[in-house]
């Protein structure tokens, strides 16, 4: 038997056997399969980072919990690579399920993972987990369809920091290459700090003047200005006119978790737990909360910057 047919055997099998125990709810198999010594690595579809095995361990046991109403899960390998005591293995989850108590539905994650011998057994050392976009057992959402709307169309949604965000297209209808809202914001408005894992951003300023903060950097953008956010990059923006304005933003590649973020954090109460749920629904889009909205040097009521995970 050669090393790979080996690593087949001894590791993959067990490994995939894990991961169907982890998102039915057990996550002990999965951890019993990764290294307990530094340096160990996630890089999670969720927008989590963690390194070191206390911190690993800990965020598996909390995800596994996510997890309800799991069927139909297979895992498609799609590379196995072996080289003396180091591997790697890309593959695709496939399941259908709930995550964090939502509507049942087709999940698709892109997973690769590092492995190191350790003592003569296999041990995980890394996983890189990314959402692809779009579930490819949709065929019909393989592939981009022509689509014309009028300015008024798009499913509205109430958002408990601005006036309307409105759904203009989704990955579904765009063959996962990007997915399109318009925000309706209100004078001083605007999210907090906060940073995407997955996407690329595209603000466009329809109405109104934008203050855009990227980095460390902040500027100013009038109707037709636009702002380019990389995915990593810490940023914020904020209505910095008298009048309420409106703003078109774009994710590539399309994001059904943002999506999803939206109309779940529509049902927050404005004078509820807005800064916990944003950051609690915002990690499950791969959204992390890094800091108050520019608003809050203002004293914007709700936001502290306690709720940043880094300073801004």
């Amino acid at each position: 038997m050669n090393e790979l047919d080996d690593f087949r055997v001894t590791m993959l099998a067990r490994h995939i056997d894990a991961e169907e125990a982890f998102v039915k709810g057990d996550p002990q198999p999965r951890m019993e399969l990764w290294s307990k010594r530094d340096p160990v690595t996630l890089f999670g579809a969720i927008g989590m980072s963690e390194s070191g095995w206390e911190a690993l361990s800990q965020t598996f046991s909390w995800i596994a919990t996510r997890f309800s109403e799991v069927s139909n899960f297979r895992i498609d390998v799609e590379l196995v690579e072996v080289s003396g005591d180091l591997a790697y293995v890309l593959w695709f989850e496939r399941f259908d399920g709930s995550i964090a108590g939502r509507t049942v539905e087709p999940v698709t994650v892109r997973v690769t993972h590092t492995y190191r011998r350790e003592d003569g057994e296999w041990k995980i050392v890394h996983r890189h987990a990314d959402n692809p976009g779009i579930d490819p057992r949709d065929a019909d959402a393989s592939a981009a369809r022509p689509i014309v709307r009028r300015p008024e169309e798009g499913e509205v949604i109430s958002n408990p920091i601005a006036d309307d965000v409105i759904v203009k297209l989704t990955a579904a209808e765009t063959g996962g290459a990007l997915s399109m809202f318009e925000s309706i914001t209100a004078p001083g408005a605007g999210p907090p700090m906060h940073v995407h894992a997955n996407e690329d951003e595209v603000l466009y300023v329809e109405e109104g003047t934008i203050r855009f903060k990227l980095g460390d950097e902040v500027r100013d953008a009038p109707a037709g200005g636009f702002a380019v956010v990389p995915r990593g990059l810490h940023h914020a923006w904020q209505n910095a006119g008298s009048e309420p304005a409106r703003v078109m933003f774009f994710f590539t590649p399309g994001s059904p978790g943002i999506e999803r973020f939206f109309r779940a954090f529509a049902e927050v109460p404005a004078d509820g737990r807005v800064q916990e749920e944003f950051a609690r629904l915002g990690r499950e889009a791969g959204i992390e909360l890094v800091g108050p909205p520019l608003s809050y040097a203002r004293g914007k009521p709700g936001w502290t910057p306690s709720s940043a995970s880094h300073g801004s």
